[in-house]
């Protein structure tokens, strides 16, 4: 059913809401009944958001609150009321809703305890002070009951105005909103900052400051999110070896005769190998993605690495994974961040008498490393952009050299069973291999939050 609701003194529709529900019964008149019902009261929950109860405080005793309305009028336990500085006039019919104007001044909030026919009692929350009777108050809607206002505020931490009193438990979270204002003056709420609860007692609750902290302040509104406090990153960055190495090539040695399988003994040359050139500096490329917790200050990823030695005459390339930890030296601003990284990664060299020896099954060496790093970065953040420089030890060496033939045997299929055998290092061009271990990088990261609630 499409409800609308009409002010039959103007004739505009000033509401609308939609609402459905459905019933079984043994026939279908008493399915129908019950249906109407269900939807009835459907309908009438959810147009009660636009006819909230006000009242009037009647009498004030210590701290507790008395209102001249009580559950025959819909007052329940546990309702909170914002009292206003607001009082009714001598002509006015209290058994009519007050219309409170934009700007109206809130002076706290009533949260009712006890409810009687025709009166209600209630506490003060926070730190309000109510000394007047005949105030208005008013209910407050179900979704703002989620929402508090900042007493105190730190670099670090904050305090909120709201407690157990209000369900606030410790380890949710909040967004701090800000109003910003078009040309019409209407409000635009928007998030600045993101604060973790930690600390709650009745009336206030404290928290840990995780984002936006130069962009609020107090008195600003916050609001319970079911976000996280995980942003998601990419980044890229280029660097160079320190003191890399030089790779020394071997020189001709004479003859070698390899059996290693088929196709048999085959006796090589060595002189190719007058052809290879000692190498030196090197070069790396890193593409990362990652998540950063900034509850934890952990952060994790995965990337590629792009290794190269001389022009390019070794290179390669190999998948990771990292953990950082991040230490803020300017909260949000400036931090470093420690890490380690493991990686797995493979160099080949070509080398043409392989052709040869492995009755052309293949014309490379190749070995397989473990790359373990252990880094320190230091982070320079501007909103969602992060520069930063980082230096690291790179354990990424290859020295145990391998080449593809048969064995002579073959499988269940009939088809030639190959292996990889090893190979003498005097035959190949650069035998011990080691890149870096020092690298000096530069680069940018792009950080979003990875939830928008």
């Amino acid at each position: 059913a499409n409800i609308k609701l009409l002010d039959i003194e103007t004739g505009v529709y000033v509401e609308s809401t939609e609402a459905t529900a459905y019933a079984e019964a043994r026939n279908p008149n008493s399915a129908s009944t019950e249906a109407v019902g269900r939807l009835a009261y459907e309908i009438v929950d959810k147009f009660k958001k636009y006819f909230l109860i006000q009242a009037f405080i009647k009498e004030i005793s210590n701290e507790e609150i008395i209102l001249d309305r009580g559950y025959e009028m819909g007052v329940k336990e546990g309702m909170v009321f914002e009292v206003f500085n607001l009082k009714a006039t001598e002509n006015q019919d209290l058994d009519k809703d007050l219309e409170i104007h934009a700007g109206t001044p809130k002076l706290g909030l009533i949260k009712i305890t006890e409810t009687e026919v025709q009166f209600s009692k209630g506490l003060v929350l926070g730190k309000s002070k109510i000394a007047t009777t005949g105030l208005l108050v008013r209910e407050i809607r179900e979704e703002r009951k989620n929402e508090a206002t900042i007493l105190e505020k730190s670099l670090n931490k904050v305090v909120i105005d709201r407690g157990s009193n209000f369900d606030i438990k410790e380890g949710q979270f909040f967004k701090v909103i800000k109003e910003k204002k078009d040309r019409l003056n209407l409000g635009k709420n928007k998030a600045v900052g993101l604060i973790y609860i930690d600390k709650v007692e009745f009336n206030y609750a404290e928290g840990r400051v995780l984002d936006g902290r130069y962009q609020f302040k107090k008195g600003m509104l916050v609001k319970h999110t079911y976000g996280s406090p995980i942003l998601v990153g990419g980044s890229i960055s280029y660097g160079f070896s320190h003191n890399q190495k030089t790779i020394v090539p071997n020189q001709p040695s004479g003859e070698y005769t390899i059996d290693n399988g088929e196709p048999g003994p085959r006796t090589i040359e060595t002189d190719y190998l007058s052809g290879y050139k000692p190498l030196s500096g090197g070069n790396v490329l890193h593409v990362n993605m990652q998540v950063r917790d900034l509850l934890s200050n952990f952060s994790g990823g995965m990337g590629l690495d792009f290794y190269s030695i001389g022009d390019g005459e070794l290179k390669t390339w190999l998948p990771k994974v990292f953990v950082n930890y991040n230490i803020p030296l300017v909260p949000e601003i400036l931090y470093l961040s420690p890490g380690i990284e493991l990686g797995y990664g493979r160099l080949k060299q070509d080398i043409n008498v392989i052709n040869e020896i492995s009755d052309q099954e293949s014309d490379y060496v190749r070995d397989w490393s473990l790359m373990a790093a252990g880094k320190l970065e230091a982070n320079l953040r501007i909103k969602n952009v992060v520069l930063f420089g980082e230096v690291a030890y790179r354990n990424l060496r290859f020295n145990n050299w391998k080449y593809q033939a048969k064995t002579g045997k073959q499988n269940k299929e009939g088809e030639a069973v190959k292996k990889f055998y090893k190979v003498v290092d005097d035959i190949v061009p650069y035998p011990d291999v080691r890149f870096g271990p020092v690298y000096f990088t530069g680069g940018i990261r792009i950080e979003i939050p990875s939830s928008l609630n």
